[in-house]
């Protein structure tokens, strides 16, 4: 998983809209009015302040139509690339003008999605590259995706590593299992509004590739916006996430708390963040 906690909140607290009063469940208590779906709406600005000293992190989003082209934050920058069938293909993370990492994209004839395979520049503490990882779609489905994770080098990937199943819903992802686990490790669930990210073409794609970068934006949510984060590992941490909402049922503002199980932080409010939109 990404190891930089900061991007993961930045773009989780991005389910926030411009109602008066917020709720965990993001539902308007009382409110059975049909849902506004605006789907020209994208996001262009997360504004993210770190309570405990005030720090502000800006993650400005730049877009062709609504084909993502790049994320901005500070010394950090995410590219993205297409293919002549308008298809994702390339993700470039760089860190001050730096190429840290890549993942190319590969599709069939269908231009369904068959694999794809991370590169992380550098040397590990051995002094030897790091290994290619290459993630191969074995099933698929409206609720599961299953990934065969390989290693080897830049010219071939024959190394079987580990196992991956995401599971979906509403076309949000809900868990990650690793390895031969039937449990989650990652468990989200998510609100009922419209998600931040809902309208960047091929998010599905691009949620899905991320979810193992160091470098790169996770990017949480498609259809919706979290609303918890549960992370089963050897010390069990929960995220949760506090939204308003504006009339489009968009988030436009948020609080992020965390709890850790060895009582580390209990429900600590961590980040507010402010969405801007074009």
């Amino acid at each position: 998983m990404k190891l930089n906690k900061l991007l993961i909140l930045s773009l989780c607290l991005a389910v926030f809209a411009c109602s008066d009063s917020s709720d965990d469940s993001g539902k308007k208590e009382g409110d059975n009015s049909e849902k506004i779906d605006d789907n020209s709406i994208l996001i262009k600005k997360v504004i993210s302040t770190r309570i405990e000293d005030n720090k502000i992190f800006t993650s400005d989003f730049e877009y062709e139509e609504n084909r993502l082209l790049s994320i901005t934050e500070g010394d950090d920058k995410t590219k993205f690339s297409y293919d002549n069938n308008n298809k994702v293909v390339k993700i470039e993370n760089f860190r001050n003008d730096i190429l840290k990492e890549y993942i190319i994209i590969e599709y069939d004839s269908n231009n369904e999605l068959t694999n794809f395979k991370q590169i992380l520049l550098g040397i590990d503490t051995d002094g030897k590259p790091f290994d290619v990882y290459n993630h191969v779609v074995t099933d698929k489905n409206e609720k599961t995706i299953s990934l065969d994770t390989f290693t080897g080098d830049l010219n071939a990937q024959n190394t079987f590593d580990y196992k991956i199943t995401v599971s979906l819903s509403n076309n949000n992802i809900s868990g990650i299992a690793f390895r031969e686990s039937t449990e989650n490790r990652w468990i989200y669930e998510y609100d009922d509004r419209n998600g931040i990210l809902k309208n960047i073409h091929d998010i599905d794609i691009i949620n899905l590739v991320t979810i193992e970068t160091e470098y790169s934006f996770e990017f949480y949510g498609n259809k919706n916006n979290l609303l918890k984060l549960i992370n089963n590992d050897y010390v069990v941490s929960e995220d949760r996430y506090e939204y308003t909402y504006n009339d489009q049922e968009y988030p436009k503002s948020a609080k992020s708390y965390s709890s850790s199980s060895d009582g580390f932080v209990n429900d600590k409010l961590l980040f507010t963040v402010e969405y801007l939109y074009e």
